[in-house]
């Protein structure tokens, strides 16, 4: 079966990808077994294109979260298929097809994840010049939104470079092997997300000279770090849009006397809809109630049932705090 698949493969026309679906036939319904099998060929399909159309020549991580919602719009996705070959045998129904996937639309929907909680901004900081202009055209060709400060990010991406002078084990020739490091930061918590780093001795270069063989090393460096970090990244993202991502509400000139409104508060939090993990703290100094939790949808969705919920169950007006402020990750009210 996979030395047919490969030959089809080989045979694809331009353009297009072949994919093969099965589907158990249950209750002798052939026709639904049919659908089913075409369905799981076009996500398959779906799923080749994936690799590429995310980041250059990387495959991408399994990861069901962003596959559910992704193919959730297979009809949009697969702008055509033809099926090529199709056959029922041992209770099981087969279909290969060709299909054509446009990647924009792919593309479009990896970027809906992003858009989904609030389109957050990310701020890349780097004191390698070659290192900057790499990482920036992978994270936006990605769909991240960068921010040319960190004062407007919602996340920092460090891409730190340590160029190291190396000898050949056994020429003892002069070189140049780069130590990359990248890491996603929570910009409210400085709580790290992401992590990845490359191998050394992997990026050595022994020709060339000088800056010349600091750009090979950082060519090197960025094709080893590429896929991993591809990734994470995924999983990272996919991980906020699917369980949610760090946030807070913030109440300031908080006192006392709203005691028994906050308390009507939290209870509205715990009413919205893909909040959790919700937990409070009061500091009567600085006149301030924090409430940290996990989100999955955007800050003025969050705002608006709140505010909803609040005006019905809070008679007294004056005890409901006035928004200030929203940020993708952050609520801001005050009394």
């Amino acid at each position: 079966m996979a030395r047919e698949f490969q030959a089809k493969l080989a045979e694809t026309p331009p353009g297009m990808v072949a994919a093969t679906g099965f589907a158990f036939i249950t209750d002798n319904r052939v026709d639904a077994a049919k659908e089913q099998a075409v369905h799981a060929a076009l996500r398959s399909a779906i799923e080749q294109v994936l690799g590429t159309a995310l980041a250059a020549n990387t495959q991408a991580q399994d990861d069901s979260k962003i596959r559910s919602r992704i193919f959730s719009h297979t009809a949009g996705v697969v702008e055509s298929h033809r099926i090529v070959g199709e056959d029922a045998a041992g209770g099981c129904y087969r279909v290969s097809l060709y299909a054509h996937v446009s990647k924009d639309k792919l593309m479009d929907s990896y970027r809906a994840l992003l858009k989904s909680f609030g389109d957050p901004v990310f701020h890349l900081a780097s004191e390698n010049a070659d290192l900057t202009l790499t990482f920036t055209r992978f994270f936006t060709g990605l769909g991240l939104k960068l921010a040319a400060t960190p004062e407007n990010a919602d996340y920092l991406i460090d891409a730190l470079g340590d160029y190291r002078p190396v000898k050949h084990p056994a020429s003892g020739v002069e070189g140049t092997q780069l130590s990359l490091w990248v890491r996603i930061r929570d910009t409210a918590t400085g709580r790290e997300l992401l992590s990845q780093k490359n191998d050394p001795r992997q990026s050595a270069v022994f020709h060339s000279s000088g800056e010349r063989q600091k750009d090979i090393a950082t060519e090197k460096a960025f094709a080893q770090i590429k896929e991993p970090l591809h990734q994470e990244l995924q999983k990272m993202i996919t991980g906020m849009a699917a369980a949610g991502r760090d946030i807070t509400v913030v109440i300031e000139n908080y006192s006392p006397r709203h005691d028994a409104a906050l308390a009507q508060f939290g209870n509205a939090l715990e009413m919205v809809p893909g909040l959790a993990n919700i937990n409070r703290k009061l500091d009567a100094v600085m006149q301030r109630a924090t409430f940290s939790a996990t989100y999955q949808g955007k800050m003025d969705d969050l705002e608006e049932f709140l505010r909803a919920r609040l005006e019905r169950d809070i008679a007294d007006r004056r005890s409901i705090p006035k928004t200030t402020g929203i940020e993708t990750n952050r609520l801001l009210l005050s009394y």
